[in-house]
């Protein structure tokens, strides 16, 4: 379902798409594990797309960070 919305997002405003395929769960556990989330006050995440990252952000995030995400499209 995710690369189907992917996929229609890319044909539709692909100009404001930022990637050529559709992030997944590992990847998003390899960069946020790298981020150091942990300890952070505020955390911005810039294109959220189908959300991998977002869930994974909020499960490693400390409960008390305020976390903004920002979809332009």
């Amino acid at each position: 379902m995710f690369t189907l919305t992917f996929m229609k997002e890319v044909l539709r405003a692909n100009r404001t798409t930022g990637a050529i395929a559709p992030s997944g769960r590992k990847l998003a556990e390899c960069v946020t594990e790298m981020a150091h989330l942990a300890g952070e006050k505020v955390i911005v995440e810039y294109g959220p797309g189908t959300g991998v990252f977002t869930e994974v952000i909020l499960q490693k995030k400390d409960p008390d960070a305020c976390f903004i995400a920002l979809e332009v499209n």
